[in-house]
C-alpha cells in the first residue's frame, strides 16, 4: 500500500512538474515572439520615423531651391527690361535731350538696379547649388534608414533551447501557487531582489534591465535632445543661409531703383517726345504708389534703434518721381523763364536728390547684419536661430529643441541591444552630433555692403556734378553732336 501511494504521489508529481515544465515553456516561446515582434515594430517605426527625417530635409532645402530659382527667372527677365530701358528705349534719340538734374537720377537708378540684379542673380545661384548639394550630402551620409543587420537579427530573436539555460524556479514555476506580480505604474526594474521580482522570468527582468535602466540605454545628455538630422542641417544651412537672405534683399534693392527708373523714363518720354502733360503725371503716380506699397510689404522694422529708422524715409522715396514731374511741369512750360523760376526747379531736383542720398544710407542700415536673442518659435511662423538676421521671415531654420510629446526614436534607444542603428558600436554609446560651432558666412554681406557703397559714392559724385553745371552752367564741359577732337582732327587731315 505505501508503495503504490508513494507511486501514484510520484505520478502525480511528475505530472505537474511536467505541466509547469510545458506551461513555462509555451511561456517562455510567447514571450520570445513578442520580444521579436517588438523588436522589429521598433525598426519599423524608427525606419518611419528616419523616412521623415529625409523629407525633413527636402522639405527645408526645397524652401531655398524653389525660393532661388524663381528670383532667378525674375532676375533674367529684368535683365532684358532694364537693358531695354537703357539702350532700346535711349532718351535723347528721338527728341531733344532731357535736363541734366533729372538724367543723373535716371541713370544712377538704372545703372544701380543693373548692379543689384547681378549681385542678387550671383546669390540665387550659389544659394540653389549649395543647397542642392548640402541636402544630397546628407541624404546620402548622415539621414539614413536604421536597417538591422542580418547580426542583430540573429541576436534579437530567441531559440527554443535558450529555455534550457533559464533558472530552474522559472522553469518549473506553478502557475497561480507563485503568482506573477501586479503591474506597476513605474517601467523601471527595482535594483533590489524582491519577492516580488523574484517571481518574474529571468529572461523578463534582462530585457526590462536593458531597456529601462541606464546601462545600455541612451546616455542622460541625448535624452529628449534634438534629432541629429537638424543639428547638422542648421550648421550646414549657414553655408547659403546669407546668400538666401541677401539675394531677397537684393530683389528690394533692384526694384527700388528700377521703378524709379521706369517713371522717370516715362516723364522724359511724355515730355520730350509727347509732349503730354497729364500721362507724365498720372504715369508717374502709378509708379510712386507700387513703390510705396513695395516697400510697405518688405520693410517691417520692430524696432527704432537705428538712427535712419526715425526718419520715414521709406514714406517718401516712393513720391520723388512727382517731384521732378513738377520740376518738369514747370521746365517745358509756356511760361517766361527767369530767375525764380529756374531756381525753383533746382531746388525741386535738388529735394529729390536729397531724399534719394538719405534712401541710400537708409539702405545700408537696413541691409546690416545685426544678432538678436533667439526668438520664440509660434506655430505656422518662419524661425531663424539668434545668431542669424532678425525680422528674416522668407528662411527657416531647423528647431533646436523638439516640441513636448515629440520623441525620437534613434536617440532614446541609442546603445541599446534591440535598437541600435546600423551605425552603432559594440554595445557603446555614440555621441550625438551637434550642429558645428561657427556663426554665418559673412562673405555674401560684405558682397553686398560693397554695392551699397557704390550706390552712396554714385549719389556723391551725381551730387558733385550738379553743383558743377550749376555753378558753370549745362553742359558746359561737352561739345555738340558732331563736334568730338578727334573728328575734328580727321576732318584737317582730309582737308
Amino acid at each position: 500500500m505505501r508503495s503504490a501511494r508513494h507511486a501514484k504521489a510520484s505520478a502525480a508529481a511528475s505530472a505537474a512538474a511536467a505541466g509547469a515544465f510545458t506551461y513555462n515553456r509555451a511561456n517562455y516561446l510567447f514571450d520570445s515572439g513578442l520580444r521579436f515582434s517588438r523588436y522589429t515594430s521598433g525598426y519599423n517605426f524608427a525606419m518611419a520615423q528616419a523616412a521623415q527625417y529625409r523629407q525633413d530635409i527636402r522639405d527645408l532645402t526645397g524652401l531655398t531651391v524653389t525660393k532661388m530659382d524663381t528670383y532667378h527667372v525674375i532676375g533674367v527677365i529684368f535683365f532684358v527690361l532694364n537693358f531695354q530701358l537703357i539702350m532700346a528705349g535711349r532718351l535723347g534719340v528721338h527728341g531733344p535731350s532731357p535736363p541734366g538734374y533729372i538724367m543723373g537720377i535716371y541713370w544712377v537708378c538704372s545703372t544701380s538696379a543693373l548692379m543689384f540684379l547681378c549681385v542678387l542673380i550671383w546669390f540665387t545661384l550659389h544659394a540653389s547649388a549649395r543647397a542642392t548639394a548640402g541636402m544630397a550630402h546628407m541624404l546620402t551620409r548622415s539621414v539614413r534608414l536604421p536597417i538591422p543587420t542580418p547580426k542583430q537579427l540573429d541576436k534579437a530573436r530567441r531559440t527554443g533551447n535558450m529555455f534550457e539555460k533559464q533558472r530552474v524556479t522559472d522553469v518549473l514555476r506553478v502557475p497561480f501557487v507563485v503568482p506573477a506580480p501586479k503591474a506597476k505604474k513605474s517601467t523601471a526594474a527595482p535594483q533590489s531582489k524582491t519577492g516580488t521580482q523574484r517571481r518574474m522570468p529571468k529572461w523578463y527582468q534582462d530585457e526590462a534591465k536593458e531597456l529601462h535602466t541606464s546601462k545600455g540605454a541612451a546616455p542622460a545628455a541625448t535624452r529628449g535632445a534634438n534629432p541629429e538630422h537638424f543639428e547638422l542641417y542648421r550648421g550646414l544651412q549657414q553655408e547659403w543661409a546669407v546668400h538666401d537672405c541677401y539675394a531677397r534683399i537684393g530683389i528690394l534693392y533692384f526694384f527700388t531703383h528700377w521703378i524709379t527708373a521706369a517713371s522717370i523714363y516715362t516723364q522724359c518720354h511724355c515730355f520730350g517726345e509727347l509732349r503730354a502733360l497729364w500721362p507724365a503725371w498720372s504715369g508717374s503716380l502709378v509708379f510712386c504708389v507700387a513703390h510705396w506699397c513695395m516697400l510697405k510689404l518688405d520693410i517691417q522694422e520692430e524696432s527704432d534703434s537705428k538712427f535712419l529708422a526715425q526718419l520715414p524715409i521709406e514714406n517718401v522715396v516712393p513720391f520723388t518721381p512727382m517731384i521732378l514731374v513738377a520740376a518738369m511741369s514747370l521746365d517745358y512750360s509756356v511760361l517766361v523763364p527767369n530767375d525764380g523760376w529756374i531756381a525753383l526747379i533746382y531746388v525741386l531736383a535738388w529735394v529729390a536728390y536729397i531724399i534719394h542720398f538719405v534712401w541710400a544710407l537708409r539702405l545700408f542700415e537696413l541691409a546690416m547684419p545685426h544678432p538678436q536673442a533667439d526668438p520664440p518659435e509660434v506655430a505656422g511662423k518662419p524661425w531663424t536661430p539668434g545668431e542669424w538676421f532678425a525680422s528674416t521671415v522668407y528662411i527657416v531654420a531647423p528647431p533646436k529643441q523638439l516640441e513636448p510629446g515629440n520623441v525620437c526614436l534613434q536617440q532614446a534607444d541609442r546603445g541599446t541591444e534591440e535598437m541600435k542603428a546600423a551605425k552603432g558600436g559594440k554595445g557603446a554609446a555614440v555621441p550625438q552630433k551637434k550642429a558645428r560651432e561657427a556663426g554665418p558666412m559673412l562673405y555674401p554681406w560684405k558682397l553686398f555692403r560693397g554695392a551699397i557703397l557704390t550706390n552712396i559714392s554714385l549719389w556723391i559724385f551725381i551730387m558733385f556734378g550738379r553743383v558743377f553745371d550749376q555753378v558753370h552752367g549745362e553742359r558746359q564741359l561737352l561739345k555738340q553732336e558732331g563736334r568730338v577732337m578727334l573728328g575734328t582732327q580727321f576732318q584737317n587731315c582730309d582737308d
